[in-house]
Protein backbone atom coordinates (compact mmCIF):
# COMPACT_ATOMS: atom_id res chain seq x y z
CA UNK A 1 0.00 0.00 0.00
CA UNK A 2 1.59 3.39 -0.72
CA UNK A 3 0.37 6.62 0.84
CA UNK A 4 0.80 10.28 -0.53
CA UNK A 5 3.71 12.09 0.29
CA UNK A 6 3.55 15.59 -0.87
CA UNK A 7 2.57 17.67 -3.84
CA UNK A 8 5.04 20.51 -4.96
CA UNK A 9 3.27 23.31 -7.28
CA UNK A 10 4.31 26.27 -9.06
CA UNK A 11 2.01 29.39 -8.85
CA UNK A 12 2.79 31.66 -11.15
CA UNK A 13 1.98 35.48 -10.60
CA UNK A 14 0.94 36.82 -13.83
CA UNK A 15 1.52 39.99 -13.45
CA UNK A 16 5.75 40.27 -13.37
CA UNK A 17 5.31 36.64 -14.96
CA UNK A 18 7.24 34.74 -11.65
CA UNK A 19 6.71 31.31 -10.64
CA UNK A 20 7.41 29.75 -7.31
CA UNK A 21 7.07 26.71 -5.78
CA UNK A 22 5.38 25.43 -2.59
CA UNK A 23 5.24 22.08 -1.31
CA UNK A 24 1.61 20.84 -0.08
CA UNK A 25 0.24 20.03 2.77
CA UNK A 26 1.52 23.33 3.97
CA UNK A 27 0.66 24.66 7.02
CA UNK A 28 -0.39 28.14 6.07
CA UNK A 29 -0.47 28.33 2.34
CA UNK A 30 -0.57 31.93 2.16
CA UNK A 31 2.04 32.91 4.51
CA UNK A 32 4.82 30.97 2.59
CA UNK A 33 3.43 32.49 -0.80
CA UNK A 34 3.74 35.82 0.94
CA UNK A 35 7.59 35.29 1.34
CA UNK A 36 8.04 34.29 -1.70
CA UNK A 37 6.37 36.78 -3.47
CA UNK A 38 7.83 39.07 -1.20
CA UNK A 39 4.73 40.64 0.53
CA UNK A 40 1.03 40.41 0.27
CA UNK A 41 0.77 42.62 -2.98
CA UNK A 42 0.57 39.17 -4.67
CA UNK A 43 -2.72 38.26 -3.94
CA UNK A 44 -4.36 41.52 -5.43
CA UNK A 45 -3.54 40.06 -8.80
CA UNK A 46 -4.13 37.58 -10.88
CA UNK A 47 -2.15 33.88 -10.33
CA UNK A 48 -2.35 30.66 -11.46
CA UNK A 49 -0.98 27.17 -10.88
CA UNK A 50 1.25 26.66 -13.58
CA UNK A 51 2.99 22.72 -12.48
CA UNK A 52 1.99 19.83 -10.33
CA UNK A 53 3.82 17.22 -9.29
CA UNK A 54 3.03 14.23 -7.45
CA UNK A 55 4.28 10.70 -7.03
CA UNK A 56 0.89 9.32 -8.14
CA UNK A 57 -0.50 12.28 -10.34
CA UNK A 58 -3.45 12.73 -8.52
CA UNK A 59 -3.95 16.15 -9.22
CA UNK A 60 -3.58 16.13 -12.75
CA UNK A 61 -5.89 12.45 -12.93
CA UNK A 62 -8.47 14.69 -11.33
CA UNK A 63 -8.10 17.99 -12.70
CA UNK A 64 -6.40 20.04 -9.27
CA UNK A 65 -4.72 22.53 -11.61
CA UNK A 66 -4.78 25.90 -13.08
CA UNK A 67 -7.02 28.24 -11.91
CA UNK A 68 -7.70 25.94 -9.04
CA UNK A 69 -8.00 27.93 -5.42
CA UNK A 70 -4.65 27.36 -3.84
CA UNK A 71 -6.22 26.58 -0.86
CA UNK A 72 -8.77 23.89 -1.59
CA UNK A 73 -5.34 22.50 -3.25
CA UNK A 74 -3.78 22.47 0.25
CA UNK A 75 -6.78 21.16 2.07
CA UNK A 76 -7.16 18.36 -1.12
CA UNK A 77 -3.04 17.24 -0.45
CA UNK A 78 -4.18 17.38 3.67
CA UNK A 79 -6.52 15.08 3.08
CA UNK A 80 -4.67 12.92 0.89
CA UNK A 81 -2.07 12.30 3.39
CA UNK A 82 -4.34 11.02 5.91
CA UNK A 83 -5.07 7.99 3.21
CA UNK A 84 -3.62 4.76 4.25
CA UNK A 85 -3.89 3.35 0.48
CA UNK A 86 -3.78 6.19 -2.59
CA UNK A 87 -3.94 2.80 -5.19
CA UNK A 88 -7.54 2.21 -4.13
CA UNK A 89 -8.09 5.68 -4.31
CA UNK A 90 -6.06 5.26 -8.14
CA UNK A 91 -8.34 2.35 -8.99
CA UNK A 92 -11.25 3.94 -8.28
CA UNK A 93 -11.04 6.69 -10.25
CA UNK A 94 -9.89 4.68 -14.01
CA UNK A 95 -12.93 2.29 -12.64
CA UNK A 96 -15.33 4.67 -12.21
CA UNK A 97 -13.86 8.49 -12.81
CA UNK A 98 -15.83 9.90 -9.55
CA UNK A 99 -14.97 13.48 -7.91
CA UNK A 100 -12.47 13.85 -5.92
CA UNK A 101 -14.46 15.44 -3.22
CA UNK A 102 -17.07 12.75 -3.00
CA UNK A 103 -14.36 10.25 -3.00
CA UNK A 104 -12.70 12.17 0.33
CA UNK A 105 -15.61 12.67 2.14
CA UNK A 106 -16.05 8.69 2.16
CA UNK A 107 -14.53 5.63 3.87
CA UNK A 108 -13.15 3.89 0.82
CA UNK A 109 -12.32 1.15 2.53
CA UNK A 110 -16.02 0.40 3.73
CA UNK A 111 -17.06 0.49 0.29
CA UNK A 112 -14.54 -0.55 -2.00
CA UNK A 113 -11.03 -3.39 -1.69
CA UNK A 114 -8.27 -3.89 -4.05
CA UNK A 115 -6.93 -6.85 -5.29
CA UNK A 116 -3.61 -6.74 -6.20
CA UNK A 117 -2.67 -9.75 -8.70
CA UNK A 118 -5.67 -11.07 -8.97
CA UNK A 119 -8.12 -11.14 -11.86
CA UNK A 120 -12.09 -11.26 -12.25
CA UNK A 121 -11.56 -14.68 -13.52
CA UNK A 122 -9.90 -16.01 -9.81
CA UNK A 123 -12.24 -13.42 -7.77
CA UNK A 124 -15.26 -15.37 -8.99
CA UNK A 125 -13.15 -18.76 -8.67
CA UNK A 126 -12.65 -17.73 -5.25
CA UNK A 127 -16.21 -16.76 -4.42
CA UNK A 128 -17.36 -20.02 -5.36
CA UNK A 129 -15.01 -22.15 -3.45
CA UNK A 130 -15.84 -19.95 -0.71
CA UNK A 131 -19.50 -21.39 -0.81
CA UNK A 132 -20.79 -17.53 -2.17
CA UNK A 133 -22.84 -19.03 -4.37
CA UNK A 134 -24.18 -21.73 -2.28
CA UNK A 135 -23.63 -25.04 -2.77
CA UNK A 136 -23.11 -25.73 -6.40
CA UNK A 137 -23.88 -29.47 -7.28
CA UNK A 138 -20.30 -30.99 -8.67
CA UNK A 139 -22.18 -32.22 -12.37
CA UNK A 140 -22.32 -28.86 -13.09
CA UNK A 141 -20.28 -26.88 -15.42
CA UNK A 142 -18.90 -23.70 -14.12
CA UNK A 143 -17.35 -20.77 -16.92
CA UNK A 144 -15.89 -19.22 -14.55
CA UNK A 145 -14.68 -16.41 -17.10
CA UNK A 146 -18.54 -15.32 -18.19
CA UNK A 147 -19.36 -15.23 -14.66
CA UNK A 148 -16.11 -12.89 -14.60
CA UNK A 149 -17.31 -11.03 -17.45
CA UNK A 150 -20.58 -10.44 -16.20
CA UNK A 151 -19.51 -8.90 -13.11
CA UNK A 152 -17.37 -7.23 -14.80
CA UNK A 153 -19.61 -5.62 -17.07
CA UNK A 154 -22.70 -4.83 -14.14
CA UNK A 155 -19.61 -2.53 -12.87
CA UNK A 156 -19.02 -4.53 -9.74
CA UNK A 157 -15.44 -5.71 -10.05
CA UNK A 158 -13.33 -3.66 -12.49
CA UNK A 159 -10.14 -4.90 -13.63
CA UNK A 160 -7.50 -1.43 -12.98
CA UNK A 161 -4.05 -1.00 -13.42
CA UNK A 162 -3.39 -1.19 -9.40
CA UNK A 163 -5.67 -4.45 -9.29
CA UNK A 164 -8.91 -5.78 -9.18
CA UNK A 165 -11.42 -3.43 -7.66
CA UNK A 166 -14.31 -4.78 -6.13
CA UNK A 167 -17.18 -2.10 -5.16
Amino acid sequence: MKQFEEVSIWVRRLDINLDVNITLPCDNVYSELDKAFGGESWREHDYEIVDVDDEHNIFHDFKMYGYVNIERMNEVAEQLSEIDNIELLLAINEAHSVDLKELLEDDLNDKYFLYEDTTAEDYVYSQVEDGYYGEIHESLIIDYSRMARDLTLSGDVNETSYGLLIG
